[in-house]
């Protein structure tokens, strides 16, 4: 099992194997929840109310002595004995918790004018603990509570006007009301008006400081929370100096007061040596401590660890189940990498269902990578149906988190029609996001839609742009797109000798991958644009295309070493032997080049008999100049078995395929009746057709049937 970082883009993704470079722990998601924590408000139970505890106590039975001496004071009408009562209820203090019971007697406490027992009810009211939700009541018995100087009750009332949590909402009058608890006291007071200093936008620099001043305050009364966030402006030198040292220390000190995301940080600072000795067992013990405290990304950076062995024996089966309970608490990038690690452990058909519910999860969570994945799954019907239209979403919903593979591949099915209808300008645009997204494929699709009908007018600078950026990143096919869009472009005089360089350039690169059409069209670059005298030698860059089965090249070089042609050393056999390769291989004008050798004796002596076969070896591959000369050799005999008749027959096929010479023999023959059936009327028609296409001797032939 391996897991990526949380800011890799992987490429390609496949859903049903762990081929994408897992998000490994990383400072990313740690210096976020670092952000994330100096502005979030404290939560309403997080600090309780004076007199009040934790509710995690353990239960104990039966009642003892005192505890049933307190219920008979109750009885009599004694509000601290029912407030201490409805305590231990609450908090499961020397008796067994009972939550209805504790909110009916600080019900009974508050109604005979104790306050501190209405704050209580309130607590419980906003917690839903012992009594249906009311945060309308709670707002209510807090101010009760606040008036009668319970300095907490004035906090808490303070939260539900900030977050207009049951009650309209009144930052102006929260921010008065955590004053007044932390001028009074109250240290969680303090801790709330710095949370909502720094959660100012525009935030100011002193209102930063003030709130340093304000967590210094909570945190050296024990609230671990404010230990925790000042420990985050220590550690980024925001309104403090900056101090590794001491933030590791304050994200100790709360994370030893059960603060979740104080332990995550520890955990963070061990594991990398930030302000404290490097130690990945005492990292791995805080993420554990964090995880337990449902921080997701504790849990994950524990999976990490413990899926190498870093800090503790290397344990598959533990990090996996990490995964999973950092998934189960929402964090995306672990359902993620659950569903690689499922891929990779679990091939199984019944097994690759877990893998894209994995992926569904992280997705619905706003992972991208989840999304691309599960596209994929939706795509390949990998646990789950085949369905392009959802595959096409996931990956708009990834595209939309900025994950450029999913522009990518939801730009691969608008340019195919697949799933979805075709749209071409879209999938150009969405190639170009994925693009910049440094994707390399995304660059040189975009670069052919740009360059085609489809995608709107054709846009040859940007084609241009994405063809290099694609080259760049080594898609030599992308080189030679580039430099065939430099040759379409039309460039100023002074930009010509420059723009004919990077072609050649890009050419060059292309070739060296090697793509045989590449070498062939820098062998053949001085014919197309750029000015003769700069081409190099050509005969190994034709011999790399030849060799690519581009057989233009392969002419193209037997015609330069018969010749001698381009600094090349004459070498008529190996000329011979390649325009063979060529006829052998299907290609007509190899074949009538080569009866033309054998016609002539360049082939190395006179053979018309060979020159025969290969001319009509061009014809019956359908090259009409082939059949018009097989046709002569019928007419006289040389090297063939001459025969008029037949000779006509493939004047008729080279005239059918416009060698006009063939139409002139035929006409001439049609007239005389020389192997055909004498028509004169027709025969002349071929003449003047001959004629007309610049045959001087059908010009000057007489025409029996005018």
């Amino acid at each position: 099992m391996s897991m990526r970082l949380p800011t890799s883009v992987p490429s390609p993704q496949k859903c049903e194997a762990a081929s994408v470079e897992s998000r490994r722990r990383s400072r990313y998601y740690e210096v976020v929840s670092r952000g994330v924590h100096t502005v979030l408000s404290l939560a309403v139970a997080v600090v309780p109310l004076a007199g009040s505890r934790s509710f995690a106590a353990e239960k104990s039975e039966p009642a003892s002595t005192v505890f049933a001496e307190r219920i008979r004071a109750c009885s009599s009408g004694d509000n601290d004995a029912c407030l201490a009562v409805a305590s231990a209820l609450e908090e499961g203090t020397s008796v067994a918790k009972d939550s209805p019971r504790a909110a009916a007697l600080f019900e009974k406490a508050c109604k005979r004018g104790n306050p501190i027992a209405c704050a209580r009810l309130a607590v419980m009211l906003v917690l839903a603990s012992g009594v249906a939700k009311n945060t309308k009541r709670a707002a209510s018995l807090f101010e009760q509570a606040c008036q009668s100087g319970v300095l907490a009750a004035c906090r808490n009332l303070g939260v539900l006007l900030d977050d207009g949590d049951g009650v309209a909402k009144n930052v102006a009058r929260a921010e008065s009301l955590y004053r007044q608890a932390c001028e009074g006291g109250e240290p969680s007071g303090c801790a709330s008006l710095s949370a909502l200093l720094l959660r100012r936008s525009p935030r100011k620099p002193e209102d930063v400081v003030r709130a340093a001043k304000l967590l210094t305050t909570a945190c050296d009364a024990k609230i671990a929370v404010a230990c925790y966030h000042l420990g985050v402006l220590a550690a980024n030198g925001d309104g403090v100096p900056r101090d590794a040292k001491r933030a590791t220390a304050l994200f100790k000190q709360a994370c030893d007061g059960g603060q979740g995301g104080a332990c995550l940080n520890l955990g963070v600072a061990l594991a990398h040596g930030d302000g404290v000795a490097k130690d990945e067992r005492l990292a791995a013990r805080a993420y554990e401590a964090a995880c337990d405290l449902r921080q997701p990304v504790a849990c994950f950076n524990l999976a990490a660890l413990v899926e190498k062995g870093e800090g503790g024996s290397r344990d598959a089966a533990r990090a996996m189940a990490l995964l999973e309970r950092a998934c189960e608490l929402h964090a995306g990038v672990a359902c993620f990498n659950l569903g690689l690690s499922l891929a990779a452990t679990n091939p199984k058909e019944a097994d690759r269902a877990r893998v894209a519910a994995a992926y569904v999860r992280g997705c619905d969570l706003g992972d991208g990578p989840s999304c691309v994945n599960l596209g994929q799954c939706y795509e390949k019907a990998v646990g789950v149906p085949r369905d392009l239209k959802r595959a096409a979403d996931r990956y708009r919903k990834a595209c939309d988190a900025d994950v450029a593979l999913g522009c990518h591949n939801l730009a691969t099915l608008l340019a195919a029609g697949v799933g979805i209808p075709r749209d071409n300008r879209r999938a150009a645009s969405l190639f170009g996001k994925a693009c910049d997204g440094k994707i390399a494929a995304a660059c040189r699709e975009q670069a052919r839609l740009l360059d085609g009908p489809g995608a709107g007018p054709r846009d040859l600078a940007r084609a241009i742009a994405a063809a290099r950026q694609a080259c760049a990143a080594g898609l030599f096919d992308a080189c030679d797109h580039a430099a065939r869009l430099l040759l379409a472009s039309t460039p100023s005089p002074e930009e010509a000798a420059t723009q004919c360089a990077e072609i050649r350039a890009l050419f060059a690169r292309a070739c060296d991958a090697p793509l045989a059409t590449s070498c062939f069209a820098l062998a053949t670059l001085d014919e197309a644009r750029c000015p003769a005298g700069q081409r190099t030698n050509v005969v190994p860059l034709l011999e790399k295309a030849c060799r690519g089965n581009i057989r233009a090249a392969c002419l193209r070089l037997a015609a330069v070493l018969e010749r001698g042609d381009h600094s090349a050393t004459r070498d008529v056999p190996r000329a011979m032997s390649l325009y063979r390769e060529a006829c052998d291989a299907g290609d007509a004008g190899a074949c009538f080049n080569l009866g033309l050798r054998h016609e002539d004796g360049r082939a190395g002596t006179k053979d018309p008999a060979r020159a025969a076969m290969m001319f009509r070896a061009a014809c019956e591959r359908g090259y009409a100049p082939g059949c018009y000369n097989f046709g002569v050799k019928l007419w006289s005999g040389n090297g063939v078995q001459k025969s008029v008749r037949e000779s006509a027959a493939f004047f008729k096929r080279g005239c059918e395929g416009d060698e006009i010479h063939a139409c002139f023999r035929l006409g001439r023959m049609m007239e005389v009746g020389d192997g055909v059936k004498k028509d004169l009327k027709a025969g002349a028609k071929l003449i003047e057709r001959a004629c007309a296409a610049g045959i001087k001797k059908a010009c000057a032939a007489p025409t029996a049937g005018k």
